[in-house]
């Protein structure tokens, strides 16, 4: 699993621009809170390359064996900035996260800003949850065992 600090992300030419287009990169993708009516102290913005696998065809088909694209989050798939520039049907995204130390023993929140039709979610050390949604948040809190580890992918 590749580390967030090894990007392999490239922007693709975008067929529109702006006079920002040209700024955004992994280091600056919306780094702001992304709820300011709803702030927490402690938070971890997870916005940034993620390893990127994308099938043209069913969500039945076996979880990818490797992820050789880079996709900026939290652009999507079809735009430029996403490095992706394409549709596909079903999308498996994986990044490797470092939990804070302070955060050890405490239930950690992941919150998804947009889920089409199916989430599945998981970590090293706990099993992997199915959500349904349209186009909506949604959200899973992990155990504190993860927490403990210190990672989450």
């Amino acid at each position: 699993m590749t580390a967030p600090e090894d990007t392999g992300w490239r922007r693709l030419d975008p067929p529109l621009t702006t006079p920002w287009t040209g700024e955004v990169g992994p280091a600056n993708a919306l780094p702001e809170y992304p709820r300011p009516q709803l702030t927490r102290p402690r938070w971890l913005n997870l916005n940034g390359v993620w390893e990127y696998a994308g099938r043209p065809s069913s969500p039945d088909e076996p979880r990818p064996s490797g992820y050789a694209e880079r996709i900026l989050v939290p652009f999507p798939p079809e735009s430029a900035l996403s490095g992706i520039g394409r549709r596909d049907e079903v999308l498996w995204y994986r990044r490797l996260v470092e939990i804070p130390p302070d955060w050890r023993d405490q239930r950690i929140l992941l919150h998804f800003g947009a889920v089409d039709q199916t989430r599945r979610s998981g970590s090293t050390t706990s099993s992997s949850r199915r959500t349904k949604a349209a186009t909506r948040p949604s959200a899973r809190t992990s155990p504190t065992s993860c927490a403990r580890r210190g990672r989450r992918s």
